[in-house]
């Protein structure tokens, strides 16, 4: 079976093309590439048409209703018109599966992971879209191999066995697709998971999903075309709680002073 030289080739990929060379590869690269090429096969997940994903934004639109009773208007909050909620190349900025200026659709399957994906907080407004695809797609299910995953080599294994390497090389990549992304980021912070997204494009699947590292209910989906979806309807939604769950990690000698 195919399998990756290292558990850590992700990692040698990742640096090389962020610090080294963006647009020449090296044998080491190439290797990795055409590895994951040849691994990509039993990580296919079929989607059906009529399936239903969802599409969140900051904000929504305002329209004015004349209320006969008080004679006069009141301002209330609709939803983005559908066309809205559709990326546009123009104002597309970078992001996991994307270049500046190439649209990707992102998406979630849940209504809920959606939301969650936006960072909310309090009294924060929201558009949610329903969009409906409306033919089969094949995507990269990245999600199959969990989290992050570590390897501890020894002398007699430096390396793990070949399906093992592979579990744990594809870890790391659903892991950098599902790290939270800002428009602040360094643009080389993008560039490994934009040229994994180039290569699954051009071997013709559909998109990839991977996992939301904000909510446990759905997954992300970044879609390459969105032709292949045709949004519903709208929903305004504004935040009434937001919660945040933590361990503490500091060491038994951290000061207390200020808790």
């Amino acid at each position: 079976m195919a399998s990756f030289k290292s558990w850590y080739s992700y990692n040698s990929f990742s640096h090389h093309v962020r610090n080294k060379y963006r647009y020449r590869f090296d044998s080491e690269t190439k290797l990795f590439l055409e590895t994951v090429k040849k691994t990509a096969g039993n990580k296919v997940k079929h989607f059906a048409k009529g399936e239903c994903l969802y599409r969140a934004q900051e904000g929504c639109d305002n329209e004015l209703e004349f209320i006969e009773d008080i004679n006069d208007h009141i301002e209330h909050e609709k939803p983005y018109c559908m066309e809205r909620m559709l990326p546009n190349p123009e104002y597309s900025y970078e992001g996991r599966a994307n270049p500046k200026g190439i649209a990707v659709l992102y998406v979630a399957t849940h209504y809920h992971t959606a939301i969650c994906e936006m960072r909310p907080w309090k009294n924060k407004v929201y558009t949610v879209a329903r969009m409906d695809l409306n033919r089969d797609i094949k995507v990269i299910d990245c999600t199959r191999s969990g989290g992050r995953r570590l390897y501890f080599s020894t002398e007699e294994n430096p390396e793990p066995k070949p399906r093992a390497m592979n579990r744990i090389v594809w870890s790391w990549i659903n892991s950098a697709f599902s790290e939270p992304a800002s428009r602040h980021n360094s643009s080389t912070d993008y560039v490994p998971t934009q040229i994994l997204a180039e290569v699954f494009r051009s071997e013709g699947y559909d998109g990839i999903l991977y996992s939301s590292n904000f909510d446990t209910k759905g997954d992300n989906l970044a879609l390459f075309d969105k032709s292949c979806v045709t949004p519903i309807f709208g929903k305004v939604v504004n935040i009434t709680k937001a919660e945040v769950d933590y361990e503490e990690i500091s060491g038994p000698h951290a000061s207390t002073k200020y808790m």
